[in-house]
């Protein structure tokens, strides 16, 4: 028979062995989750580096600025019939047979005013110490000379009278005014005629090292690079008189509404502190008191409530006999042939041909000067009515100047 072919089977197993030291990768861990762990770890190494280092140069790079806010200490003396400050910390005392407070004369006829007239060793003296050493400081005063003759002292504080900045002194000299912290001054370069009211200013800043001189508001002198700031200690503060000179010079004449703060005021506040006459913001509770530096409160209303403002609150002129009124102005208007300015806002309810909103005034037969608001009294012609305005008014301004286009167009966007 036939021999069948004989048919070999091979069998082969494969056995997985584990080898020592090796890592097995677990089915999960494909080779995309391994490049993506891989970034994420990258970068948080590279942030771990890189923000310390950045914090450790910017350190380097900036100076740390801290900013140290000095209080601010104020005082004012309207010198109306006492010495009193009107914060009732500074007060002081007159001393002297030819010195008292006389009513009437003031720049704007009201009130009373500090009048020296004759003799030697006449002042006011403050009571409380007022320490003006190492800063800046704003000294500002209404004065009316009688006689300029040497040095007639306005304001002093004497520390030291033979010390380098030790004594603060503001004069007359040769009818200049004069800032000094002795041996350390500032000379001014206007001539001041006698028998007329000034708002004369004197600043120390002590940040930019300048001594400033102002006239009714008006820069007459600087002096930059001050050596050395003010160093008085101590030292009484005087208006009229100065231990420096001694009873040798006195000021002769009259000191009114003498404003002191330890700040260096700029240009356009001592502008505005010498040329406002008045501000009446109307608002509660007390609408009828000036907000501007004068504090010439008015006494002189009729039938007005308040009312909504252009600014907060206003005043409401209810009936044809309505009226705000103001007086005590002699100083400035026609009499004088001076400028002015009056700024107000009005919201008038009725337009149909009654009411007076100009702002109307007249002489008394005494040179008084009344300014009214809403009520013509009779100063009326022709087709100016003399009824009483309808309607409401706001933020009511005087100054002693025209203001300029700029000016006027800030009051009118408050």
């Amino acid at each position: 028979g036939k021999v069948s072919p004989s048919r070999t089977i091979t069998y082969t197993q494969k056995t997985k062995v584990k080898s020592k030291g090796k890592f097995s990768r677990p089915k999960w861990m494909t080779k995309k989750c391994l490049i993506i762990t891989g970034i994420i770890f990258g970068i948080l190494a590279i942030v771990a580096i890189v923000i310390p280092i950045a914090i450790i140069f910017s350190r380097h790079g900036t100076t740390s600025t801290t900013t140290v806010y000095t209080p601010v200490y104020s005082a004012y003396w309207s010198l109306d019939g006492n010495g009193n400050d009107m914060y009732s910390v500074y007060n002081g005392t007159i001393s002297g047979s030819w010195i008292y407070y006389a009513s009437g004369s003031t720049y704007f006829t009201t009130g009373q005013s500090l009048y020296m007239y004759s003799g030697t060793n006449n002042f006011f003296q403050m009571t409380t110490y007022f320490n003006l050493t190492y800063q800046s400081f704003t000294v500002e005063m209404w004065i009316y000379p009688t006689t300029l003759s040497g040095d007639n002292p306005l304001f002093s504080q004497c520390t030291c009278t033979s010390c380098t900045s030790q004594c603060l002194f503001l004069i007359f000299r040769s009818s200049q005014l004069y800032m000094g912290f002795n041996f350390n001054d500032l000379q001014g370069s206007t001539t001041f005629s006698t028998n007329t009211w000034y708002h004369v200013s004197f600043v120390y800043n002590y940040q930019t090292s300048q001594q400033i001189i102002y006239i009714d508001g008006v820069q007459d002198a600087i002096r930059s690079s001050v050596t050395t700031p003010y160093l008085g200690s101590n030292g009484t503060i005087y208006f009229g008189y100065s231990i420096l000179s001694g009873s040798s010079s006195q000021y002769y004449g009259y000191i009114d509404n003498v404003a002191l703060t330890t700040r260096a005021k700029s240009t356009s506040e001592i502008l505005t502190d010498a040329t406002q006459i008045f501000y009446y913001s109307f608002d509660q509770p007390n609408p009828y008191y000036d907000n501007g530096v004068n504090h010439i409160n008015s006494t002189n209303y009729n039938s007005l409530t308040a009312s909504s403002g252009r600014v907060k609150q206003g005043i409401r002129f209810t009936t044809t006999s309505s009226y705000f009124q103001m007086y005590s102005f002699s100083q400035f208007g026609v009499y004088n042939y001076k400028p002015w300015t009056f700024a107000v806002w009005i919201y008038p309810t009725s337009v149909a041909g009654v009411g007076s909103v100009a702002v109307p005034n007249y002489y008394t037969s005494g040179g008084q000067m009344y300014v009214t608001l809403g009520y013509a009294w009779g100063s009326c012609e022709g087709y100016v009515p003399c009824t009483g305005y309808q309607g409401s008014m706001d933020e009511f301004y005087a100054y002693r100047r025209e203001l300029s286009a700029s000016e006027i167009h800030s009051l009118a966007n408050p």
